[in-house]
């Protein structure tokens, strides 16, 4: 049973995300979408649901978007195989596809479905479509992982977040670790007057480092757990589930490690007053991709939040002299 704060929470998600859809259809009603468009949030279903209404208003689709349909205009990409993913062949085919003269006179929509399932050499392929796409031609990707593709895909992107309630179910672990992240984010805006002062702030990046792959090790067991009788039974398959649900927790956390930037970077007042200190914001989300990147290399994750503490705090110190 839910309680009443969650009730009211996923309320709150639920408004949020249907605010969300509204602005991007509203600009598709006025012709003004991007030719690339990441939606991104933690339920597939509802970012299908977003792409369709997206695709419906950009054909003018009869049925306006409510539900999946099937048009001469619209095409997908979609992860295939045990391995699920997006594979070279498939993607040369769209890429095939879109270059044709579109039956309709509203252009052509493409939608890649869990894009990050991109094998690496079909998002090399996908990228140079994305620089210079046909004209009339809208790529809508849909993707819970999104810091699991190329940055130079996000960066060409209009990157758009729809919320969701799962998002607040958290484990007490990971609570306590990003609110000690948060304090130490805290701490590293705090002006210093001499290196001695800095000893307090740098004794909480070891703790945060310490824990951080405890905290890690015990999202991905709950994952797991989660979706256990969901798991394929060959076991080739099943290692590359597991995989992803490593994965997708690395993900969440890394995410909800930048979220904590964002909203400390949004309560800080700097020598700008209150407008957001972009710049060590910027720096510190870059460094939680880059180690985003490098887990994916078999960095040790200890290592790679190290780096990400280490950049918070040298950002956060110089913006604060």
């Amino acid at each position: 049973m839910f309680g009443r704060k969650s009730v009211i929470v996923i309320f709150l998600m639920s408004e949020i995300a249907a605010a969300s859809r509204e602005v991007l259809l509203r600009n598709a009603r006025k012709g003004r979408l991007p030719h690339g468009i990441l939606l991104s949030g933690p339920d597939l279903a509802c970012l299908e649901e977003t792409a369709y209404s997206l695709a419906g208003e950009i054909l003018k689709n009869p049925a306006k978007g409510t539900g999946e349909f099937s048009h001469p205009d619209l095409y997908h990409l979609r992860p295939t195989g045990r391995l699920r993913q997006i594979s070279a062949d498939d993607t040369r085919g769209l890429i095939k596809n879109l270059f044709q003269t579109a039956f309709g006179e509203n252009g052509k929509v493409a939608m890649v479905h869990e894009a990050d399932c991109f094998h690496q050499s079909s998002s090399n392929i996908f990228l140079k479509t994305l620089e210079e796409p046909p004209a009339g031609t809208y790529i809508i990707l849909l993707s819970t992982r999104p810091y699991s593709l190329l940055a130079t895909i996000r960066s060409r992107c209009l990157f758009f977040r729809l919320p969701g309630q799962e998002e607040e179910h958290q484990d007490a672990e990971s609570e306590a670790w990003l609110e000690d992240f948060r304090q130490f984010l805290q701490s590293a805006g705090e002006p210093v007057q001499k290196s001695a002062d800095l000893a307090p702030t740098l004794m909480q990046a070891y703790g945060l480092v310490v824990r951080f792959g405890e905290v890690l090790q015990k999202q991905v067991a709950n994952l797991k757990g989660e979706a256990k009788d969901l798991g394929p039974d060959d076991e080739e398959a099943q290692k590359a589930w597991e995989k992803l649900m490593e994965i997708e927790a690395r993900q969440k956390l890394l995410r909800q490690v930048a979220d904590h930037c964002l909203a400390f970077a949004r309560q800080s007042d700097g020598p700008n007053g209150h407008q957001i200190p972009l710049q060590p914001l910027r720096e510190t989300i870059q460094e939680i991709e880059r180690a985003n990147y490098l887990l994916q290399s078999n960095l040790q994750a200890a290592v790679a939040i190290e780096q990400v503490l280490l950049t918070a705090l040298r950002s956060w110190a110089l913006y604060n002299r």
